[in-house]
């Protein structure tokens, strides 16, 4: 495994050009570093991506089946760490696992496939982040899948995803009134899923929403849980009042003055 990774690192350092027919006639070494790619071990598929990526081309159709088969490796290998409440090592997050986001991204960009769609969606990322925000421009086609993923999905952070990639989407909304009243009401069930964190990041992005929509869905929540008088060891509520507060504060400001040519 080491000496493929010496002749690598030298082909690169040549500078060949990618996926060249250097690495074309070296079928054993493109076959060892995609069976790594499999491995149970994260330092070994972290080792194998920094050499793929190194040599191979990025329009590739055979480098394209291998970067989201380990995204979506990935996901898994993640989303199991939650569930035991652990966390990746410090060499899995950056530049690791962004590299190979931004590069399945690129991939994406070109051919966006559901089934692309689907295992970017599932990643580890911020629901506010620059990563929702583009992906979420092709998101008309899965709505009904981010629904079911954001209501359904038994990982919180599942869910988390979906909430944030229908905001995302309705922020720059394109799609029929019946989409958009359907994205609305996923955000609304948000406020009251099972988890403390995901309601927290529905109201976080209700606010960041800058909608009135997203106000409406904040005063009512607030209203419900005041008229329940249920108990609040979190203090959801004053967390939900400081949303609904700043954002009616946004909504209030004045437009931007347009510019003058």
């Amino acid at each position: 495994m080491r000496m493929g990774t010496i002749t690598l690192f030298c082909a690169f350092c040549l500078g060949v050009p990618a996926q060249s027919q250097w690495l074309k006639d070296r079928p054993e070494v493109w076959w060892t570093l995609v069976a790594q790619t499999r491995s149970s071990i994260v330092e070994e598929r972290i080792a194998a991506f920094r050499e793929l990526s190194a040599v191979a081309d990025p329009g590739d159709a055979a480098y394209a089946e291998v970067l989201f088969e380990l995204r979506d490796r990935e996901n898994s290998y993640i989303e199991e760490l939650s569930y035991r409440q652990e966390a990746p090592g410090e060499a899995w997050g950056d530049p690791y696992y962004t590299g190979l986001t931004v590069a399945a991204m690129r991939v994406y960009d070109k051919n966006p496939t559901h089934e692309r769609f689907r295992i970017l969606a599932n990643g580890s990322y911020n629901p506010g982040s620059l990563l929702a925000d583009q992906l979420a421009k092709t998101a008309g086609p899965h709505l009904e899948w981010l629904a079911a993923m954001a209501t359904q999905h038994r990982n919180q952070y599942r869910r988390t995803n979906g909430l944030g990639l229908l905001a995302a989407w309705l922020r720059n909304e394109h799609g029929t009134p019946a989409q958009t009243a359907m994205a609305w009401r996923v955000l609304r069930a948000g406020l009251r899923d099972s988890s403390v964190e995901v309601q927290g990041a529905v109201s976080y992005l209700l606010e960041r929403s800058e909608r009135q929509e997203g106000l409406s869905l904040l005063e009512e929540d607030i209203a419900e849980r005041v008229k329940r008088k249920q108990p609040d060891p979190t203090d959801r509520l004053s967390s939900l009042k400081a949303a609904a507060a700043r954002l009616r504060a946004k909504l209030a400001e004045p437009p931007p003055a347009k510019k003058q040519f």
